[in-house]
């Protein structure tokens, strides 16, 4: 089962694979950081982040730079 890993800060970061429970069938074992809630499509520009119970899509800071 493809499961939605996050970073410490909740950001989405990638898709990976939970395993079935060898105890268990009817369980799975859903690694630390993951949710099973597919993220929404985001552009160049922003971010995916799991809240309490939801994604958020939020803009991604821009840096600027020191004046010279």
């Amino acid at each position: 089962m493809n499961v939605y890993q996050t970073d410490l800060n909740g950001v989405y970061v990638g898709i990976t694979t939970a395993d079935q429970d060898p105890l268990d069938s009817t369980n799975w074992l859903i690694p630390a950081g993951c949710v099973e809630t597919a993220p929404p499509t985001v552009n160049d520009m922003q971010l995916a982040k799991w809240g309490d119970t939801e994604w958020v899509v939020e803009d991604i800071p821009v840096v600027e730079s020191d004046p010279e």
